[in-house]
């Protein structure tokens, strides 16, 4: 038996992926221009902590009289992405705003360094659920800006834009 030893490599810590490789693979695949309006966003999604997520969440939960305005809004929102073959990217971006949401609800341990799920309890699943839906309807409508009318858009986008940016 030989004397050699064998390396095995240590698995990697998974790191949080940056907006810019977002926007990197979306070039590499063939996007239009179009494509940095959502990706835009999506930095802005990325960057939101935690407690940013639970508040969006409770906020979506909380308003109750614009949730009928939000319905008719989202509905209008997946015509515009059928209509315009914009499905894929759809579940691109959708995709991307889990990611991120799953990213966010990850601590540090202080002693080993080591990246860790943190629990949730059952309304803080909830919390979350509804944060994603509404980040994932205003990177939709980012998308599909041009092709909704704009009450639908400020509708979907409002809870992620500034007015003033709208």
């Amino acid at each position: 038996m030989s004397a050699t030893h064998h390396h095995i490599p240590q698995a990697q810590e998974p790191h949080r992926p940056r907006h810019v490789a977002v926007v990197a693979r979306r070039r590499v695949t063939g996007r239009t221009v179009l494509d940095a309006r959502p990706d835009a966003l999506l930095g802005r999604i990325e960057a939101m902590s935690r407690a940013a997520w639970l508040a969006l969440g409770r906020r979506a939960l909380e308003d109750t009289p614009a949730a009928e305005t939000r319905r008719r809004a989202e509905a209008a929102l997946a015509r515009v992405i059928v209509s315009c073959g914009l499905a894929v990217r759809a579940w691109q971006l959708r995709d991307d705003v889990e990611t991120f949401a799953c990213l966010a609800n990850r601590a540090r341990d202080a002693v080993t360094g080591r990246s860790f799920e943190v629990p949730c309890t059952d309304a803080e699943r909830g919390l979350f659920a509804a944060a994603r839906r509404l980040a994932a309807n205003a990177a939709l409508a980012e998308l599909a800006r041009f092709r909704l009318r704009p009450i639908d858009y400020a509708v979907l986008a409002a809870p992620l834009v500034d007015d003033d940016s709208a």
